[in-house]
């Protein structure tokens, strides 16, 4: 759970850090989203040591956290401009990570939900459906672009998926 805090708050505090101009308004929606990821990413890290030390089922902890670890990826992304965001590397982490903690079969599902959110990060950003966290649209982006990036996310979640899978 040390490397857990540890890559958080790297991660986390790389975000701010990145946009530290305009994180001097804490009253905007993308900075108390920002604050709001690492609190709640302390607060559930804290959760899983607690269940961890009380005898939790591994295998259930372990799929519980990849969920969330989904969630607060998906939403770090949004946050920090969708397909424009320096986090998306954070998607392949989790699945490489649900590949050698639980199995290929998770990896698989996990992918799958990366593409969901690839597909979801590209109705967004044609304007189909509105930003669920910000006022403003991600930057607009070439449709061909768009679906370059929905397709090569997804594939490279798959490929990593499998070859993680082997380990």
């Amino acid at each position: 759970m040390l490397v857990r805090v540890i890559l958080v708050t790297l991660f986390l505090g790389s975000a701010i850090f990145v946009g530290i101009t305009d994180f001097a308004d804490l009253s905007q929606p993308r900075n108390l989203t920002l604050i709001g990821l690492i609190v709640v990413t302390y607060l559930l890290t804290i959760g899983y040591s607690i269940a961890l030390a009380q005898g939790a089922s591994t295998a259930l902890l372990a799929r519980v956290q990849l969920v969330g670890d989904l969630l607060l990826t998906t939403v770090l992304a949004l946050v920090t401009g969708g397909f424009d965001s320096l986090f998306l590397f954070l998607f392949h982490l989790t699945i490489i990570n649900a590949a050698v903690v639980v199995g290929q079969r998770t990896a698989l599902i996990v992918a799958g939900f990366t593409a969901a959110c690839m597909v979801y990060f590209a109705t967004i950003t044609v304007g189909v459906l509105p930003h669920p966290l910000l006022d403003t649209e991600l930057p607009a982006i070439d449709h061909g672009d768009i679906l370059y990036a929905v397709l090569v996310n997804s594939f490279a979640g798959l490929l990593i998926a499998l070859l993680a899978g082997q380990l």
